[in-house]
């Protein structure tokens, strides 16, 4: 899947020029130069240890934006393929249950509903019925 290139996602080529803070100098030249390579040392320990997070920051941020992207269209595809099956495993539920309710009353109404030829006359003796063409 190629997505177009989005300007706003840093790339390992770029130069970061970051805005540190100026430290504070030591009042005596002897303290400043005893002291200048373990500072030294040491704001850099700092510097990189914030220049990590704020990188880190950047990119959990972008990296959560697009998971949740492709969790949701993902999650779409799944949602619409479970509708799509539930709906038509009802449907078809459905009708078959229909059929077999229509099915019953028919046959339980044709039961019930003799053709007029078969029925006996009040006056007729069970034996002298017409002959019924369905018997």
């Amino acid at each position: 899947m190629s997505r177009p290139f989005d300007p706003n996602i840093p790339t390992l080529t770029e130069i970061v020029h970051p805005t540190v803070p100026p430290t504070p100098r030591p009042d005596s030249g002897a303290s400043a130069a005893k002291d200048a390579p373990e500072n030294a040392g040491a704001d850099q320990e700092v510097y990189a240890q914030r220049l990590v997070q704020g990188i880190v920051q950047q990119l959990q941020g972008r990296v959560d934006g697009m998971l949740e992207h492709h969790l949701r269209d993902a999650m779409a595809d799944v949602v619409q393929h479970a509708l799509t099956t539930l709906t038509n495993d009802i449907r078809a539920g459905l009708q078959q249950a229909i059929e077999t309710i229509v099915w019953r009353a028919v046959a339980a109404e044709l039961s019930q509903a003799q053709p007029l030829c078969c029925q006996q006359s009040p006056t007729e003796a069970p034996g002298d019925a017409k002959a019924c063409p369905q018997q």
